[in-house]
C-alpha cells in the first residue's frame, strides 16, 4: 500500500499529534495497522486504526478496542507493545480511534510457518517460541486480562 491510500484525515491528525504515518503493514477484522515515525524522537511507532467497514458500527467491538489502549498501558513486559497515545480522528462525520503503540521489528510467528512451513515442537521448544507465547499469556492472566484474539 502506497501512501496515497492512507486517507488524508489521518496524516492530517497525526501530524498534529507529533507523528507521519509512512505506509500501511498489515491489517485484521477491527481494522489497518500502519508503520509511522514519532518525530520528535525519530523512531518507528505503530498506528492502530479502528477503521474497518466490516466493524466499524460494531459499538461492542468498538469499546473492546478502545479498552485495548487503557489495558496495554498498564501492563509492562518485553513481548507486549507499550503504548504512546491513543485517541479519535474524524473522517467523514465518524470518530476513528486509534492507538499509537511501540513498532516492534521482526517476523510474526505466522510468517516464519509461512515461510518454512510447520515447525516442530522440538524447534519450538529450542527457539523459545512457545515459551515466550506462554509467559506472557500467563503474565497477562496474572493481571486478570483475558487475551480474546490469539493467534501467530
Amino acid at each position: 500500500m502506497d501512501n496515497s491510500e492512507v486517507p488524508n484525515e489521518y496524516f492530517t491528525h497525526l501530524a498534529r499529534q507529533g507523528f507521519h504515518i509512512e505506509k500501511r503493514i498489515n491489517g485484521g477484522l477491527s481494522g489497518g495497522v500502519y508503520i509511522g515515525t514519532q518525530k520528535s524522537l525519530s523512531r518507528h511507532v505503530a498506528i492502530k486504526f479502528y477503521d474497518s467497514f466490516l466493524v466499524q458500527r460494531d459499538e461492542s467491538l468498538r469499546k473492546r478496542f478502545l479498552r485495548e489502549a487503557i489495558i496495554l498501558a498498564k501492563v509492562q513486559h518485553p513481548c507486549i507493545p507499550y503504548v504512546l497515545t491513543h485517541g479519535q480522528v474524524e473522517k467523514n462525520g465518524e470518530k476513528i480511534p486509534y492507538i499509537v503503540m511501540q513498532y516492534i521489528e521482526g517476523e510474526t510467528l505466522s510468517s516464519i510457518i509461512k515461510t518454512r512451513g510447520q515447525i516442530s515442537q522440538e524447534e519450538s521448544n529450542r527457539i523459545s517460541y512457545i515459551k515466550q507465547i506462554l509467559g506472557v499469556l500467563s503474565f497477562v492472566h496474572s493481571k486478570n486480562i483475558l487475551h480474546r484474539d490469539i493467534k501467530p
